[in-house]
């Protein structure tokens, strides 16, 4: 079995509409199913590879958290005299 290069992370669904609109632009022949996967996941990755590594992050569009309070300092009770 053929070990595959590591590098950025596609998202399949992209590399299948990708293939699918390879396969409709050459009228839709049938048995290159296989040739037009690979052509869709060489596209992705020569765009993914063109992008700053900052914009392959996903989820960095949330707002930051809150920074939170100061931890309170322990007071000392005071015992009631009855």
């Amino acid at each position: 079995m053929a070990q595959r290069k590591s590098g950025p992370s596609i998202d399949p669904e992209i590399v299948r509409k990708t293939a699918y609109e390879i396969w409709e632009e050459e009228g839709r022949p049938v048995g290159r199913d296989q040739y037009h996967w690979l052509a869709a996941e060489a596209r992705a990755k020569a765009v993914a590879a063109s992008m700053p590594k900052t914009a392959l992050k996903l989820g960095d569009d949330k707002p930051a958290a809150k920074p939170k309070a100061p931890a309170k300092k322990p007071t000392a009770k005071k015992s009631a005299k009855s």
